[in-house]
């Protein structure tokens, strides 16, 4: 298992055509054939991927073909519940996130609104209950909301003259996603469409968090 790791790991420099190659090799080596979804990592092994993808996805001197490959492989990461609720690991999650949604490479903005997929999955609670995991978890994901929906609001008002219509919201509405042009606001969008859910509003009431307009 620590070989399979390490090699995954070492492979990150390569293309990402390259990376692939190995991404697959490294399921199915992990039995969970060419799908990254048949496979649980262990604590200690989620650590390793996490610390050794993190510094490249936020050191600018990186080449983004290497961001990207560290975002595909860091979300397997975030599906290890135990890990995430490492002291610190959760705010670093969500840092690495924010820094990835809004970056202007596209394939890593795709690969950010995955990793956030993964987060939300791998902090769920329904199996196994936790409430003070719970309450830090939707604590660190509003604010990341909140701000995210400020700077999604600004950006449309210092854009409103050159975007198109059909990309400006509305005061009932905001439009979806796949109906978006702008890439910044696509991006934001599709995040804002995840995680804006009744339990995300039933989290906001549990737990006395402020919404948008009072921020």
């Amino acid at each position: 298992m620590k070989t399979e790791i390490q090699t995954i790991i070492d492979s990150l420099t390569l293309p990402s055509k390259d990376f692939t190659r190995e991404l697959k090799s490294f399921y199915k080596a992990m039995k969970c054939s060419d799908s990254r979804w048949g496979m649980r990592l262990e604590t200690e092994e989620a650590v390793r991927i996490f610390e050794a993808c993190s510094p490249m996805i936020l050191d600018e001197s990186v080449p983004n073909d290497r961001k990207f490959n560290a975002f595909r492989l860091i979300k397997q990461a975030v599906l290890e519940r135990d890990f995430v609720k490492m002291e610190g690991k959760l705010s670093e999650s969500y840092a690495l996130f924010t820094y990835g949604i809004l970056h202007p490479y596209g394939n890593i903005r795709n690969e950010a609104f995955n990793y956030f997929v993964d987060l939300d999955i791998g902090c769920s609670s329904y199996s196994n209950p936790d409430e003070a995991f719970e309450e830090a978890y939707w604590n660190i994901a509003s604010k990341v909301f909140f701000h995210l929906r400020r700077m999604h609001d600004e950006y449309e008002r210092i854009n409103s003259k050159s975007l198109p219509k059909s990309d400006r919201s509305t005061k009932k509405t905001i439009p979806w996603s796949y109906d978006t042009q702008d890439p910044f606001l696509k991006a934001l969008r599709r995040y804002f469409e995840r995680i804006e859910r009744p339990r995300f509003h039933e989290a906001l009431e549990r737990y006395g968090i402020a919404s948008v307009g009072e921020q």
